[in-house]
């Protein structure tokens, strides 16, 4: 976390019709407009269904999982 603001990295572990894994990665920053950059690009790597995981260390991550 720098000057309170706290970004999420996403990593995107995907296995296709054929058994090839892919790995893409992206910070979006916890806002409403991060969560729907999020949501944008997850559409844009043609992701339907998100199994997500959040360290949960603190509160920080509940305004995502909510989102989510």
């Amino acid at each position: 976390m720098l000057n309170g603001e706290v970004q999420w990295h996403e990593t995107i572990l995907q296995q296709g019709p054929t058994p090839k894994k892919r790995t893409k990665t992206a910070k979006f920053d916890n806002t409403p407009e991060g969560f729907e950059k999020l949501s944008q690009w997850l559409k844009s790597q043609e992701i339907e269904k998100v199994h997500g995981a959040l360290e949960a260390t603190n509160i920080y991550g509940q305004a995502l999982a909510i989102y989510l």
